[in-house]
């Protein structure tokens, strides 16, 4: 059993359980010496963990507290959560205020409308995570918990914007990937791959590392989240090194996964309809564009209706939805006509919008007609 002491302001160890008894015996320590092993939520006096028979009386025994150098408990996960929560909703409904009056605007950024959502959550949480709100944003000052660096003092500015960019651009990052389409070439896909593993690190640590609950921005930066009990220096724990295995092995699998993601993009067998998405990405009033194959199942085995479904978001405003839609089809079918013929219907959607990460709208119109149909309006040139 692996034992840290709180020790003169200082943590020391690891020390042996025997280790610790000749410690108490030699009085360089006392029953109400914090502690820490690997389990632990938080530090913990000696007296939860050996029974000692106190050198005097207890009435003896002076007892004094200190808000200024009682050490900080960190915050728990389901507490972080809930803050978060509050944090985000606050910041969808003010998106979905700003979109409301700059809809068309930010519908004519495309992709890069996710820098909108970017630069309002650099700020949000920049400055409430800082000293200038005492590392506290509305949902963490309603939880009771705040950000601290690892002597329990608030954050600049600057340092919480960063934390914050470390947190918060990954899960954008991917999403600029998706809607760029950028997923389609091996670069944007092994970048994707990245982003995807930081996050996947970042939450699993957040969740799983204890006492402290340090995700990746959290252990770059050396902060932590705690609870608003006390004042004094964070008692940082060392990172257990069976977390450093797990992620290990997660790492190995992502590698695995994405060279054989990449051979596919580079064999051109990534997916069937990869070439009816390029050539939509080809048309410049096209921001972003997916193609799939929908198979629906029902009871009689020998028909299964299957849909070729089509999704391109227009970077302005269609003057006509339908002309829109007789365009894609006619991309569809000249692009992917093996994989569009061979389907029972094509389902055609037009959207028009904005995603600027914290909140999203768009209008759209879909279309579905049989491939012959679809083949017939684009020859006569009517309505779909």
């Amino acid at each position: 059993m692996n034992l840290y002491l709180w020790i003169n302001e200082t943590q020391a160890g690891p020390y042996s359980l025997d280790q610790v008894e000749a410690l108490l015996a030699d009085q360089n320590i006392t029953l109400e010496t914090l502690y820490w092993k690997e389990g632990l939520a938080d530090w913990q006096t000696l007296d939860t963990l050996l029974f000692v028979p106190p050198a005097k009386p207890v009435d003896q025994v002076t007892f004094t507290t200190s808000e200024d150098s009682s050490p900080r408990l960190f915050s728990g996960f389901w507490r972080r959560a809930a803050a978060y929560v509050v944090d985000i909703i606050i910041l969808q409904l003010f998106g979905y205020l700003l979109g409301t009056v700059f809809f068309n605007f930010f519908c004519s950024l495309g992709s890069l409308s996710l820098l909108v959502g970017l630069g309002i959550c650099l700020l949000y949480f920049g400055i409430q995570d800082s000293a200038v709100c005492g590392g506290q944003t509305l949902g963490k000052r309603l939880m009771r918990i705040a950000v601290v660096n690892e002597v329990g003092e608030s954050l600049s500015v600057a340092q919480a914007m960063l934390r914050y960019a470390l947190f918060g651009i990954p899960p954008l990052g991917c999403k600029w990937v998706a809607l760029g389409a950028y997923i389609t070439s091996v670069s944007g896909f092994l970048f994707g791959a990245i982003l995807v593993g930081w996050i996947v690190i970042s939450c699993y640590l957040v969740t799983c590392n204890r006492p402290s609950r340090q995700g990746l921005h959290d252990l770059i930066l050396h902060t932590f989240v705690v609870r608003t009990l006390a004042k004094g220096p964070v008692i940082s724990a060392p990172l257990w090194g069976g977390h450093l295995v797990i992620i290990g092995v997660f790492l190995l699998i992502l590698l695995g996964v994405a060279s054989k993601g990449v051979a596919l993009l580079e064999w051109g067998t990534f997916s069937p309809t990869m070439d009816i998405q390029m050539a939509l990405l080809s048309n410049d009033h096209i921001q972003s564009a997916s193609a799939k194959i929908n198979k629906e199942f029902s009871d009689d085995d020998s028909k299964m209706p299957r849909t070729l479904d089509v999704d391109a978001v227009w970077s302005g405003k269609p003057a006509n939805f339908s002309d829109a839609a007789r365009v894609v089809a006619a991309t569809v079918l000249s692009h992917g006509l093996n994989e569009a013929t061979q389907q029972d219907t094509i389902q055609i959607t037009i959207s028009y919008g904005y995603d600027i990460g914290i909140s999203k709208r768009s209008l759209d119109q879909t279309y579905e007609h049989t491939p012959k149909e679809w083949q017939d309006i684009i020859q006569n040139n009517s309505q779909p």
